[in-house]
């Protein structure tokens, strides 16, 4: 039953971006700022690094910077610029923090390792949170119903949603089959073919943005819960107990489909 609230949760995050989206200022930045704490909370126990509480204040700071960036940095070029900030001064402080720690520094590898990667995550944060300035409001697409003209970030980040939701369908499912061969490959192309096609009638649904960009956003999107539940097959990390490392588990999707839409939304 845990996994299976895990998966819905998942579900419901995965559309938080295009909420913030719909609502503007500043409850874009609520959104994000939500995700970037659940993320700063659980990747240090979902990546079991040691000194956990510096690895979350390392996340946190990291997150609060991308996000503020973006937010009042004026410009195009905006939302990069979070994130290579982000960056730029999140991979020093993650070994800054490894120095701070007491000899002999245990799992040093580990630590550093699960830490960096959490600041390339919740850097991506600031994707989102750059995006305000080219979305329209979901409430006119909904207002026009469906087929109406939607070119922009919020249209993509819906069809993200969808792929997240599509995916996460198909896992749900899964997990309910009989053990069979090649259960865990087959389960996981089917996932990322669901949340392709998901975004594909997302895009067909609200226009503007292309089936293509739809299909490809969709998929992409569907990758991330997808990922963590073929690493979690064999683990407890989606089968145990709820902990602090759900949060990270929940909110991965939505902080990563941050990468696809905003590629999409430039490219086009």
């Amino acid at each position: 039953m845990v996994a299976y609230v895990r998966l819905v949760a998942t579900a419901v995050a995965g559309f938080g971006p295009a909420l913030g989206l719909w609502l503007g200022l500043p409850w874009n930045l609520v959104a994000f700022s939500v995700i970037g704490l659940a993320l700063a909370i659980g990747w240090p126990a979902l990546t079991d690094v040691p000194a956990r509480h510096s690895a979350r204040g390392v996340l946190t700071g990291v997150a609060a910077l991308a996000i503020s960036l973006a937010a009042v940095w004026d410009g195009d070029d905006a939302p990069a610029l979070a994130v290579a900030f982000g960056l730029g001064l999140g991979l020093p402080a993650c070994v800054v923090r490894e120095l701070a720690r007491e000899a002999p520094r245990a799992h040093l590898v580990r630590s550093l390792a699960g830490t960096a990667s959490g600041v390339g995550l919740v850097s991506l944060l600031g994707l989102w949170a750059g995006s305000d300035d080219v979305a329209t409001p979901l409430r006119n697409l909904l207002a026009d119903g469906p087929g109406a003209a939607m070119d922009s970030v919020t249209a993509l980040a819906l069809a993200a949603g969808f792929g997240i939701t599509g995916a996460v369908i198909v896992l749900g499912v899964a997990r309910v089959l009989p053990a069979f061969p090649h259960v865990i490959e087959l389960a996981a192309l089917a996932a990322v073919a669901v949340a392709a096609g998901a975004g594909l009638g997302a895009a067909w649904a609200w226009g503007g943005i292309g089936l293509g960009w739809g299909a490809a956003v969709g998929g992409v999107a569907g990758l991330a819960p997808t990922g963590l539940w073929v690493i979690g097959w064999h683990t407890t990390a989606l089968t145990g107990r709820p902990r602090l490392r759900d949060l990270a588990i929940v909110m991965v999707p939505a902080a990563v489909a941050a990468a696809p839409v905003w590629v999409a939304a430039i490219l086009r």
